[in-house]
């Protein structure tokens, strides 16, 4: 007898978060009918982080998920590992959470979510903000503050950040004029909203991937930001330009939705899925990708949400101020495969 796997759409639902949680999220038994993943949320980037602590949060799909049951989970707190300079210095106990309030907003999510639609992603943020108002709250950073400052060693030093290399866009070994420092030349029709791209290219096994961004309003405005776009003579050359937008129809106070593929199976509606899980609204995200002869299986589609994710973060106010949306509108039907796809 055959053991069952998840859902089509469990298996996006995994992708894209671990595309948007990056080692944060650890997915095991993927191709299980019941999968189990861990996604460890941590508390606010200050000097004082160190002595608080990291949330964890297990869960298990049942069979039955998302169809009827909502996944299983506990929730557990970690010290954060002690680093050279804070050996002497104990950390404090787990808080005290009330755990009832936990339960009551996670139902909440699950009882207003229409089946048989997933909550992972919502999950996930809810218990951020509660841990920020209830675990990760002022108090508790004073009271990490004064364990730093008991420490017999001096304060830890600042942890500088890692320059970013500046964008190398090879995307194919020939090199075109169309391109200079990084941006790409390409010849904008009147009315065109802004193009925006990734800062630096997602490179693996010869393999490029450079994501594009546009705030768009309209059907139209998608169409004049693909045709900015494909004037690129390289972006045009792309293996693969998978795209999916969300745009909110103030007259119906609806979505218009839609993904394209362009020969990479199925890479646009997790691409799209991504948008919605993120509750992007407004926004076309294009992905180019230009294949480097070895094929990357799975991997690939991690890499093209990893790429779209850090430049939407990057373009936050570009979206984020629209509203969040109806996250659990369906797109429509994607305009796929118009090329070969390659692995």
């Amino acid at each position: 007898m055959c053991e069952s796997k998840p859902s089509d759409s469990v298996r996006d639902e995994l992708s894209v978060l671990e595309s948007i949680y990056g080692d944060d999220c650890n997915v095991e038994n993927a191709e299980d009918s019941t999968p189990t993943l861990k996604i460890t949320l941590r508390p606010p980037d200050v000097p004082e982080s160190h002595f608080l602590p990291l949330a964890i949060l297990n869960l298990h799909l049942p069979t039955s998920y998302p169809d009827n049951d909502p996944p299983f989970y506990t929730l557990e707190f970690t010290e954060r590992e002690k680093k050279e300079q804070f050996q002497s210095v104990y950390l404090p106990e787990p808080p005290d959470v009330d755990t009832d309030v936990i339960a009551d907003g996670l139902d909440s999510i699950w009882n207003s979510t229409p089946r048989p639609d997933v909550v992972i992603y919502e999950w996930v943020e809810w218990l951020r903000g509660h841990l920020l108002d209830k675990v990760w709250n002022a108090d508790a950073v004073a009271t990490a503050a004064a364990l730093m400052r008991a420490s017999t060693l001096d304060d830890p030093p600042p942890h500088p950040s890692k320059p970013k290399q500046k964008a190398q866009v090879a995307a194919t070994d020939d090199h075109d004029d169309d391109e200079k420092d990084g941006l790409f030349s390409m010849t904008i029709p009147p009315d065109c909203p802004p193009l925006f791209h990734s800062a630096t290219p997602l490179v693996d096994r010869k393999s490029v991937f450079i994501a594009h961004l546009a705030q768009v309003r309209s059907a139209k405005d998608v169409a004049l930001v693909k045709t900015a776009l494909l004037s690129s003579k390289r972006i045009a050359r792309a293996t693969h330009n998978i795209s999916a937008y969300r745009i909110k129809l103030p007259s119906t106070n609806g979505l218009l939705a839609d993904c394209d593929d362009d020969g990479e199976t199925a890479a646009g509606g997790r691409l799209l899925h991504l948008l919605e899980l993120t509750g992007c609204v407004d926004v076309l995200v294009v992905v180019s990708r230009w294949y480097g002869g070895i094929q990357l299986g799975p991997m690939r589609f991690k890499h093209i949400n990893n790429i779209a994710r850090e430049l939407l973060e990057e373009k936050r106010e570009l979206w984020d101020l629209s509203g969040a949306g109806d996250s659990h509108q369906k797109p429509t039907k994607s305009n796929a495969n118009k090329k070969s796809s390659r692995r």
